[in-house]
């Protein structure tokens, strides 16, 4: 029984190894680096959204995985949860939006005018906002800038 036990520990340090061992790839480009140096520099942010961002910047900063998990005092099945995680959500899986798919009802044409428009004449309140962008688009919006 206690050999059974001694394999089967080996197996799992193994694997546990192979798993980690993919981690030393974590590459991030400059601009998911820096939104995540940000996050980690709020004074308010939930504790796990911080444990998820470090995690991410030390693998990237080239830190050893196992080092990372004993740092941020988490096990390798969750730096290996959160990696597939990140992958399928993006920042998202941070907290963040990643902002490439158009989620508001302007278009980008569109949003530019409005830029435009207040850059040279500047909005004296968010009303003014709202009703220009449904006088020239027929789109509206809450004070909150909800769709």
């Amino acid at each position: 029984m206690g050999d059974s036990n001694c394999h089967m520990a080996r197996w799992v340090l193994i694997c546990m190894t192979l798993c980690m061992s993919t981690f030393a790839t974590v590459l991030l480009t400059d601009d998911e680096r820096a939104a995540l140096e940000a996050l980690c520099r709020r004074r308010k942010v939930e504790a796990l959204v911080w444990k998820r961002a470090r995690a991410f910047l030390l693998l990237d900063a080239g830190y050893d995985p196992r080092i990372v998990c004993e740092i941020l005092d988490i096990g390798p099945s969750v730096l290996t949860q959160w990696r597939f995680a990140c992958k399928a959500e993006g920042l998202a899986f941070f907290g963040l939006k990643d902002y490439s798919p158009r989620e508001g009802l302007l278009s980008f044409t569109q949003e530019e005018a409005v830029k435009e428009r207040f850059s040279e004449h500047p909005a004296r309140s968010v009303d003014e906002v709202r009703a220009y962008i449904q006088a020239e688009f027929g789109q509206s919006y809450s004070a909150s800038g909800a769709a």
